[in-house]
């Protein structure tokens, strides 16, 4: 499988996740952390997370989103 690239960056004063490649069992953490890392250091109303660059997404990687808010 490939890998996943995470990148974030700030679009009108929200944070901005941007996720492409493969999102499975071995890189959902990858995202997870990143995804954390946005909320905890920023604090903000929301996350945008684009996913258009997500080449692949089974059944381990597909709630990352959803736990994440709820650390």
């Amino acid at each position: 499988m490939d890998d996943l690239s995470v990148s974030s960056y700030h679009y009108d004063g929200f944070p901005v996740v941007e996720v492409s490649g493969e999102l499975d069992f071995e890189t959902r953490e990858q995202l997870g952390k990143r995804l954390h890392k946005a909320i905890s250091t920023h604090n903000p109303a929301h996350v945008t997370v684009h996913l258009n660059g997500l080449e692949f997404c089974d059944a381990p990687g597909r709630p990352v989103g959803t736990r994440t808010g709820q650390k």
